[in-house]
Formats: C-alpha cells, sequence, structure tokens
C-alpha cells in the first residue's frame, strides 16, 4: 500500500517544475522537496497541506490514497490545522453526537 510520502513524491515526479521551484513555491524553503524525498525526516502536517495544495492534490487523496468532496476536503484541512489536543475534543465530541444519533 502506498504511503502519503510515496503518493506526494509521485505527484512531484509528474510535475514539470523542479524540486526547488515546486519547495519555493509551496513556500516552504528551497530544499524541502529534495529533503522529502532522501530523508526519513516527518514534515509537521501544514507543510503537507501547503505542498499538496502546490501540487494540486486533495488532503483525501494525499493521507488515505481516495479522493473526497469539496466540502470534505474543507472539514479535513481545518481539522489538520488543528493542535492535536484540539483533534483529540474534536473527535470525542463527535463520537458522543454519533452515539446519540444511533440512538
Amino acid at each position: 500500500m502506498e504511503s502519503w510520502r510515496e503518493r506526494i513524491l509521485k505527484a512531484v515526479e509528474a510535475d514539470p517544475r523542479s524540486d526547488r521551484a515546486i519547495s519555493m513555491d509551496a513556500r516552504l524553503g528551497v530544499n524541502f522537496v529534495n529533503e522529502l524525498r532522501n530523508s526519513d525526516k516527518e514534515p509537521g502536517v501544514n507543510k503537507v497541506i501547503r505542498l499538496a495544495a502546490t501540487l494540486g492534490l486533495s488532503l483525501g487523496y494525499v493521507f488515505n490514497g481516495a479522493e473526497i468532496s469539496d466540502v470534505q476536503e474543507s472539514d479535513l484541512q481545518v481539522y489538520l490545522s488543528l493542535t492535536p489536543d484540539s483533534r483529540q475534543q474534536i473527535i470525542a465530541l463527535a463520537q458522543k453526537i454519533a452515539a446519540n444519533e444511533r440512538g
């Protein structure tokens, strides 16, 4: 199964711009794509979001390998921009709401 990194790098390979140009267009520093390609370092989610946007990729595709709707994409971007603690609170709230709706 393809990882998020493999999906991003596949899109980088298909893009006519250089690694440097893609990095600069995403406002991530000139060597970001090169470092992503050549190291095991895990970038922050906000950097992945900016790179995905620059490459024209949906976050659903990047993180799950599947396309999602524009509304779902927007919701996912908001969720991923939150701190881990805030994400945990949102999930707990959503689980309570889902349990109430199931009866």
